[in-house]
């Protein structure tokens, strides 16, 4: 199963990428899904940290909710979790990991890749993998900075090769 289709939310709106929307920011008529990447809180349904609403990337912060798990969170949810500690918001302001290995390093470096997912704001595409490097991407949002060995070792990391039967199958 995927996730097309999650059902209804409390409000009896049905719920998953397939779904049409619009941001549930009050004034804000952003076109949008109903998809896991427009949800306050990365999942469909409320939590500890979030409610269920769905909002365009303009109203979602990146909010660091507890040591190292970060959310995305709308600007009401995001006030109110703590430690109060925003992540993104236009651009990366910390911390120092390498969008690719994920090393915690004192000097990052912008990718030199030529995929440039902040022009896919608005694409009800999400994550995904960078082409060009490897490394994790959100649409919408600029590549992450690198650490100067990722961006030297730019080849993608090979995969083993399946091993044969004795008949070469």
């Amino acid at each position: 199963m995927g996730w097309a289709h999650c059902g209804t939310d409390s409000q009896g709106r049905p719920i998953g990428y397939a779904h049409a929307g619009t941001c549930d920011f009050p004034g804000c008529g952003e076109r949008i899904d109903r998809g896991l990447s427009y949800a306050c809180g990365d999942m469909h349904g409320e939590d500890e940290f979030s409610c269920e609403g769905y909002f365009c990337h303009k109203h979602l912060l990146l909010i660091e909710v507890m040591p190292g798990r970060h959310v995305f969170l709308c600007p009401t949810c995001a006030s109110a979790a703590e430690p109060k500690k925003p992540l993104l918001n236009g651009e990366l302001s910390e911390p120092n990991i390498c969008g690719r290995c994920y090393a915690d390093c004192f000097d990052l470096f912008p990718a030199k890749c030529a995929e440039k997912p902040e022009l896919l704001r608005g694409q009800p595409i999400g994550q995904y993998h960078c082409p060009d490097c490897g490394a994790m991407v959100l649409a919408g949002l600029p590549h992450p900075k690198m650490c100067q060995q990722c961006i030297e070792r730019r080849e993608l990391p090979s995969m083993p090769a399946p091993a044969r039967g004795p008949e070469g199958s």
